[in-house]
């Protein structure tokens, strides 16, 4: 039995990189249909690791991101996006949420 199966990883970021759990996506808001220009808006999720050169967002904090931005992964199940830090547009740090 290979005991790496049972253990559940945390991801590392390498150097400027950010790695985001994204918020669920809603195309609705309550029983209205959001318009495609608001499709587009920028979206949001919570940073579960940092590399080490990055300056701005930290474990924990909420980021804001463009729809592109990012490679997607798939990491125990979990889908994660990877960003560099330059992709991120804005963050709140977790204390002020």
């Amino acid at each position: 039995m290979n005991r790496m199966n049972d253990l559940k990883t945390t991801p590392k970021a390498v150097c400027d990189r950010v790695i985001v759990r994204p918020d669920p996506e809603t195309t609705t808001m309550g029983a209205f249909e959001l318009p495609p220009a608001l499709e587009d808006a920028p979206r949001s999720g919570t940073v579960v690791a940092t590399g080490s050169d990055v300056k701005g967002p930290k474990t924990g904090d909420k980021v804001m991101h463009s729809q592109s931005a990012g490679v997607s992964i798939n990491h125990d199940g979990e889908r994660l996006l990877v960003l560099y830090e330059r992709e991120v547009l804005a963050f709140f740090d977790q204390k002020q949420i």
